[in-house]
This record gives C-alpha cells, sequence and structure tokens, in this order.
C-alpha cells in the first residue's frame, strides 16, 4: 500500500483519495463556529468544498494552510448555510498534532447518500491564505466525487469531479465535448495531488485524454499561461476561468473540432492578463 508523508503526517492512502487546493482570498466572511454548538464571534473569511463519496466509508480529512496563514476546517453534512454556521455542523479542527498551520478531521464516518461541505477558514478575523486539503477514504469506497460550479448548478449532488481547481484554487478548469456518435460528454478529472496539473477522462475512468497545466508567468510577461495536450480527435472545449478576475476577462476557451487534432496541443503563453 503506497503512503504520502503529508504535513508531516503518514496518511496511508486506503480505496478513494482527491486533493482540494483553494485559498481564502477575496472570499466572503462568517461567524466562524469555536466548537459544535458555540460561535466566535470572529469573522472569518472562508471557502467551501462540496463533496461526496460513493460508498459509505470511514474518512480522514487532512489540511494544511500554507506560509502564515493559520486556518480551521469545518465539516457540514447536508447543507452550509454561512449566516446559520452552527446548523448541520458535525466536525471541526483547529490545529492538529503537527501544530499551527494543520487541521485533521478523523475519524469520520461518512454517508454515501448525503452531500458533505468542506469549509476552510482563517482563525484570525479577515486573515487569508492559501490551503490544501486532501480527503482520505477507506473501501468499500472508490472515489471521492468533488467539484466547483462551473456548469452553473449549486446541487452538490451533481458534483461529480467535472471541475479541477488549479494553482491555489484560483483556477478553475473544465472539459465538454462530443464523440463521434454525436454523444455529449463531460470530462472528469483524475484523482491527483497537483497544485499546477489537472488530468481528464472522457469515456472510461483508467482511459486519460487530457493533461492542462496552469504556469505562473507574471514574473516574465505579466500573464498566466494555459498548456495542454490531447491525446484524442474528438470534439471538446476546454474552459478554464481565473476566480479571482473580474467577469469579462476571467475567461478562456479552446476548441477541437471533431475528427481533427487541430486543436489538441496548446502552449497560450498570453491567456490571462490578470496577474495584477
Amino acid at each position: 500500500m503506497l503512503s504520502l508523508v503529508f504535513g508531516g503526517t503518514a496518511v496511508a492512502f486506503a480505496d478513494a483519495a482527491t486533493t482540494f487546493y483553494g485559498s481564502t482570498a477575496g472570499q466572503p466572511t462568517f461567524n466562524r463556529p469555536a466548537s459544535l454548538d458555540a460561535l466566535s464571534g470572529v469573522s472569518a473569511r472562508y471557502t467551501v468544498q462540496p463533496f461526496r463519496t460513493n460508498a459509505d466509508s470511514d474518512c480522514t480529512i487532512e489540511g494544511i494552510q500554507e506560509g502564515s496563514f493559520d486556518g480551521m476546517l469545518f465539516l457540514y453534512q447536508g447543507s452550509f448555510d454561512s449566516a446559520n454556521p452552527l446548523a448541520h455542523l458535525i466536525a471541526y479542527n483547529d490545529d492538529s498534532t503537527n501544530g499551527s498551520g494543520s487541521s485533521r478531521l478523523a475519524p469520520l464516518s461518512l454517508d454515501f447518500s448525503a452531500d458533505y461541505f468542506l469549509v476552510t477558514a482563517g482563525y484570525q478575523a479577515n486573515a487569508s491564505g492559501t490551503f490544501s486539503n486532501l480527503i482520505n477514504c477507506d473501501a468499500p469506497a472508490t472515489r471521492v466525487l468533488a467539484g466547483y460550479g462551473t456548469f452553473g448548478d449549486d446541487d452538490p449532488s451533481d458534483y461529480d469531479g467535472r471541475s479541477a481547481q488549479l494553482l491555489g484554487g484560483r483556477f478553475e478548469v473544465s472539459v465538454v465535448g462530443n464523440n463521434f456518435a454525436l454523444d455529449p460528454f463531460v470530462g472528469r478529472t483524475v484523482p491527483l495531488a497537483s497544485n499546477d496539473s489537472a488530468l481528464f477522462w472522457f469515456f472510461q475512468p483508467a482511459n486519460f485524454e487530457l493533461l492542462v497545466k496552469i504556469v505562473d508567468g507574471c514574473s516574465l510577461n505579466n500573464r498566466f499561461w494555459v498548456f495542454y495536450a490531447a491525446t484524442t480527435n474528438v470534439e471538446f472545449t476546454l474552459t478554464v476561468v481565473d476566480t479571482f478576475a473580474d467577469p469579462g476577462a476571467n475567461t478562456r476557451t479552446y476548441h477541437n473540432p471533431l475528427g481533427t487534432n487541430e486543436a489538441t496541443a496548446i502552449t497560450d503563453n498570453e491567456a490571462f492578463n490578470t496577474c495584477n
């Protein structure tokens, strides 16, 4: 069995694992809980990551907050309401045994029929920073189904890996297309602990079709770059959204026509003029 040293803690991978990357920079605030039944009075910036498992499972969630950012983890079952942050709260943690800048939720017995909302928030008022959260679940679960609302739906039951988050959660990447029978498909992400790159499968989970990489080129040409390579000639449209940028300047799309390789390998080093 493989293992990963995550924030100084050896995490043994079981049957389902995925990693969320994100940032609380520019995010809304809420009165973060101090316990399961009391609020702290601290106006904390937070971000929400909906997910679910595909089977009942015992899971561990490990959080690492980067740099000087000291964060907390909160897990909600069924729904999350920032105006009522004690409702549906089932677990929380500030510092794990690794100390400030790390959090751990375990053991957690998760129900595959329930939607879960993992909230990462700053410990101090208005504090912001980047983080990574690893969800690791035992058998019989084989997948952690996760994603964000790139497709415009807000039902976490539909979040099934259709969107990857890169560069600390700043960029959301998704892909849709049609096969040669003109049947539409939605690309799904391969669970992969990478802050820079995402892999997508279109038809079979073990058959990877598309690699996407976001490069921070701000120090070179004041741009974020989009690189991707596909091993297919089906029609697909790749969408990349800079969630920190103003609407209108925050989206790039790349289209490969059916039966061609016209746009299966792109190196766009002028993609996003959103560094500042």
